[in-house]
């Protein structure tokens, strides 16, 4: 259970030592250089734009108190537990007995292809382009409309 609080699961005050007030479990992750994987997350992007210090490695911290009260930490910044589960499925690869399933789910399909191809600056960049474009639009259907 304890590793499970490193990936954004909660935490249980039960799991806390007894005669102590709360919890600290920390997990130190090396970063891959090239982090765009799957769900359309690039890893790298994520922290930075989250104001999160990266070098090679990541140190997640999270901290369970007596009262319930969860704390998560990733390089000393706090952060949600729904970023740090995003995160956490960049950082730990869990192989099991049914993986080859996610062969059969047409939403990782795409991703499969635009891993192999190396496309996900590609594929970064079209939906970049993309939202500017939609933003652009949202623009022009704001503005008068003159004849002349």
């Amino acid at each position: 259970m304890e590793h499970q609080l490193v990936l954004g699961h909660r935490g249980e005050p039960g799991m806390i030592r007894t005669g102590e007030e709360q919890a600290v479990v920390e997990a130190i992750f090396s970063i891959p250089e090239n982090s765009a994987h799957v769900e359309k997350f690039d890893l790298r992007s994520k922290l930075e734009e989250s104001g999160i210090n990266i070098s090679d490695e990541l140190i997640v911290r999270c901290l369970v108190s007596r009262k319930g009260r969860q704390k998560r930490y990733i390089n000393g910044v706090s952060v949600t537990a729904d970023f740090l589960k995003k995160v956490g499925r960049q950082l730990i690869n869990i192989h099991g007995q049914h993986d080859n399933q996610s062969l059969l789910q047409v939403s990782s399909h795409l991703d499969f292809l635009d891993g192999y191809g190396r496309l996900f600056p590609l594929r970064r960049q079209v939906a970049e382009t993309h939202q500017a474009l939609q933003v652009a639009k949202k623009r022009t259907e704001g503005a008068p409309k003159t004849i002349c």
